[in-house]
């Protein structure tokens, strides 16, 4: 719904594929949380990042080393090293180990509220530090983020 809804300001070429790219990225994000629960029975977190890791990158290079060769790192600074650090350390291995880490120690179903609830703390924030505008959007697509995590995490 807010992927839909666009708010003045927005531009951008291509900005359909980048809907249907975060929706994808929503379904794989499930199926790679329902593939990787049976791996936390049988292995640590960190066991199963690394392997996680390894393959990602395999399959990575073929597609993205174009991009990759070209870039001049000879012309960043501490900042921009330190930024490229903290998104591939921080943001990303973390994020993923934390993760793997909540689903072998409180499981899938507790993980996975996190993570789809990270939206509504991520539009609080905005609304809090950027002083982004409240909409009606937001607060139906607040509604249903929240309605559906109860969907997920009730008891049958």
């Amino acid at each position: 719904m807010l992927a839909l809804h666009k708010e003045g300001g927005v531009s951008g070429s291509d900005m359909f594929w980048g809907d249907v790219f975060i929706i994808i990225n929503a379904i794989s994000y499930a199926i790679y949380f329902i593939l990787v629960k049976p791996l936390m029975l049988a292995y640590e977190p960190i066991h199963v990042v690394r392997w996680i890791f390894t393959f990602g990158l395999i399959f990575t290079i073929p597609i993205g080393w174009s991009q990759f060769s070209v870039i001049d790192w000879g012309s960043f600074t501490w900042k921009e090293y330190a930024a490229v650090g903290f998104i591939v350390i921080g943001a990303t291995f973390f994020a993923y180990l934390f993760n793997l880490y909540g689903v072998h120690h409180l499981g899938a179903g507790v993980t996975g509220t996190y993570i789809y609830t990270q939206p509504f703390f991520a539009a609080a924030i905005a609304l809090i530090f950027l002083n982004e505008s409240f909409t009606i959007y937001k607060i139906i697509a607040a509604a249903l983020i929240v309605s559906g995590v109860y969907l997920v995490s009730r008891k049958t």
